[in-house]
């Protein structure tokens, strides 16, 4: 008889460093980390998309047009690669706008700070504001033209041909940079995307749209001899709601009362974040509904299902649950994750726990 391989644990499974998330929580020195982030994501970036396409496609319009007095961009070097970005719009936006802040940032993951951070305006100017990455709306990277980590093709150029993405060491570590930002808004928040603008010198931008897949990256454009494309993409962003802003609809803020449920129940301690998270089952069509804290695991990453697993409260049994938060590949051909469970339990396999819902 042939002998029979008996695994010791779970097998494992291979897959493209590109779509790897990041799971090494220690401290590389910054430079490695970038590096490394850079390499996994190399095949991941889509570009570069003509500008008016980005805002047409990426962006929905205002009901409010953008004003067109509006003062032209400068820049104010202080030290090094940091600047002061200006905008001065001569007619303020409609009371109702949740209008963002430009503030540096602090408390990061792997001390990360962009050169600009934009944050919800606070109700009460009193207030310290939040510039941790659980609140950024939107970061701006400012790099000398060498570090662009995109090189766009010359008029009338092969796109098929083109190699967008530049290998040059000084490009490779200003897009591994950009990607750890990314990584940390999207990990620290409940996200399907985010968006970022990158500063070249002074006098140009590209825009980025990120999300699981990877980044969508605009051409290069001069903001300083058309200021156009960077105001309407400002002003667009201004008037996004959270859900076009890339914020995931299925979870929400847990109120007083849920809160106080989930100290209750011991998922969260005193001042914890809480959120409720929303499950609406394909078997049956049923919605459910968790609350959350704290993540016991979860993975740095932009690309990748970027998985997450919380000891979660059943908001109608009140119960303890595990719960688990992942992008899986949206392809027919691969089966969803609890649907396998189903069938494991259904032929007795040991040690599968029920799966309520998926």
């Amino acid at each position: 008889m042939p002998s029979i391989s008996i695994p010791s644990g779970t097998p494992v499974k291979h897959k493209l460093a590109s779509n790897s998330p990041i799971t090494d929580f220690n401290p590389l020195p910054a430079k490695e980390r970038y590096f490394k982030f850079a390499n996994e994501m190399t095949r991941q970036f889509l570009g570069p998309m003509p500008v008016q396409d980005f805002l047409d496609e990426l962006l929905p319009k205002p009901p409010t047009p953008r004003p067109t007095d509006i003062e032209p961009f400068d820049f104010e070097a202080v030290k090094g690669y940091e600047s002061k970005f200006r905008c001065a719009p001569t007619s303020a936006p409609t009371s109702s706008s949740t209008i963002p802040r430009a503030s540096k940032t602090r408390r990061l993951p792997y001390a990360t700070k962009p050169d600009i951070s934009i944050i919800p305006k606070r109700s009460d100017a009193s207030e310290t504001p939040n510039t941790n990455w659980t609140n950024i709306q939107l970061f701006i990277e400012r790099k000398p033209h060498l570090s662009d980590p995109f090189h766009d093709p010359a008029p009338g150029a092969d796109r098929k041909e083109h190699r967008f993405v530049k290998d040059s060491d000084d490009a490779t570590e200003s897009r591994g940079q950009m990607i750890s930002y990314a990584s940390a808004q999207m990990t620290m928040q409940f996200r399907q995307f985010c968006f970022s603008i990158s500063i070249i010198k002074g006098d140009e931008a590209r825009l980025m749209r990120w999300d699981r897949g990877g980044a969508i990256v605009s051409e290069r454009f001069n903001f300083v001899k058309d200021p156009a494309p960077l105001l309407e993409f400002l002003w667009r962003f201004n008037h996004l709601s959270p859900e076009q802003r890339g914020m995931d609809p299925s979870v929400s803020p847990a109120t007083a009362e849920e809160v106080a449920m989930a100290v209750e129940a011991k998922i969260a301690a005193e001042g914890d974040p809480v959120h409720k998270m929303h499950i609406k089952n394909d078997a049956d069509k049923v919605d459910h509904y968790y609350l959350v804290s704290r993540p016991t695991a979860y993975s740095i990453g932009v690309c990748g299902r970027s998985t997450r697993g919380y000891i979660a409260m059943d908001m109608e049994t009140k119960g303890r649950v595990w719960l688990k938060d992942s992008w899986r590949i949206d392809t027919p051909e691969m089966p969803k994750e609890f649907k396998i469970y189903e069938k494991l339990r259904e032929k007795n396999v040991s040690n599968v726990p029920k799966c309520h819902c998926g």
